[in-house]
């Protein structure tokens, strides 16, 4: 069961880079990578993005790494299914290939008694959750999948997102509901989910009818919210300072008031990847309420969470910006003291 992010760490999924060494790219990948693209990579066409072999064997080196440092901690650790060749996936409406499986975070939402696997929004993930189902299939818990979208384009809300909407205004027939899990935040009986567009709000306002808790929104950013806020420990939020204690405070619910911010030195960024280095910098892992896995290159945030007296694990994960995953993205809590 899981009610936070900062309890006594149990059991835990870390994910698998498959030996795969392409991304797919269609206008899913394009439109949820957006502003981490130029405007020429947007408006191309779509051509696959190949990943180096040495790259890719880093990455899976240290994903093992990460691993095996909870393992060593005394936490049960699982792995998804191992995929060697390119796996293809055709759908009533759109044909591709299964592209990787390192980001679990991103497709299941742990809540409370729920599993949900949220409803995908790059087509090459479609079928990206089979390789954890033998782990799921011996979890006791609540298992629901939410309506599958169609991914066309006209079934995708693809407005920038800064472009401000009206969401019950407007006429949402023929959208698709679709969300990522790492949109969301749970804390005790609170989710938080970021949204941008109109498929997310639909995700909002189909976990308002599912959960037995209280579901509210808010427009941080353009879909993840863990490069932004994790909660590291009760009433602690550990923030990127791309936004300020102010902008934060103003559309979080009152049950988030009295959270202390800790915010890390700003990251100089720059375009050679699909993800953000600050985002990557405050992508963590709580072991427990005083305990926090952070990447080794995140020396700010090692820093400041020294300084309020956490004990940092420094954890070595490269190339977070090239597969848009963090320590946080990379892993996916099944079990964890409940407060």
């Amino acid at each position: 069961m899981i009610n936070n992010s900062f309890s006594i760490l149990k059991e835990i999924i870390v994910g698998k880079e498959l030996n795969i060494p392409t991304k797919m790219v269609d206008f899913t990948f394009k439109h949820f990578f957006r502003d981490n693209l130029t405007v020429s990579q947007y408006n191309a066409g779509n051509e696959n993005i190949s990943i180096d072999h040495n790259i890719l064997k880093e990455r899976q080196d240290d994903l093992d790494t990460l691993a095996a440092t909870l393992e060593d901690l005394g936490i049960i650790v699982h792995r998804p299914e191992s995929v060697d060749t390119l796996i293809p996936i055709k759908t009533f409406h759109y044909t591709t290939y299964m592209a990787g499986a390192g980001n679990v975070r991103d497709l299941t939402l742990m809540c409370h008694d729920y599993l949900i696997e949220t409803p995908v929004i790059i087509r090459s993930r479609v079928q990206e959750n089979k390789l954890l189902y033998n782990i799921f299939r011996g979890l006791e818990l609540i298992w629901i999948k939410a309506p599958e979208p169609k991914l066309e384009e006209l079934s995708t809300d693809t407005d920038d997102w800064r472009i401000k909407k009206d969401y019950k205004s407007l006429d949402l027939k023929g959208y698709d509901i679709s969300f990522d899990a790492a949109q969301c935040i749970v804390y005790k009986d609170v989710l938080v989910i970021n949204i941008s567009n109109i498929n997310h709000y639909l995700g909002y306002k189909w976990l308002k009818k599912v959960l037995p808790i209280n579901v509210y929104y808010v427009e941080f950013t353009d879909n993840h919210i863990d490069g932004l806020l994790n909660i590291i420990s009760d009433r602690v939020f550990l923030a990127n300072p791309q936004l300020k204690e102010s902008e934060y405070r103003a559309q979080l619910p009152s049950e988030f008031d009295d959270f202390k911010y800790i915010f890390p030195e700003k990251s100089i960024e720059d375009n050679t990847g699909f993800a953000t280095q600050g985002g990557m910098d405050v992508n963590v892992l709580n072991i427990d309420e005083n305990t926090v896995l952070v990447n080794n290159d995140a020396h700010s945030t090692i820093k400041v969470l020294e300084e309020n007296g956490y004990k940092v694990i420094p954890i070595q994960l490269r190339h977070n910006k090239l597969f848009a995953g963090g320590i946080h993205c990379s892993t996916l809590e099944i079990n964890r003291e409940c407060i």
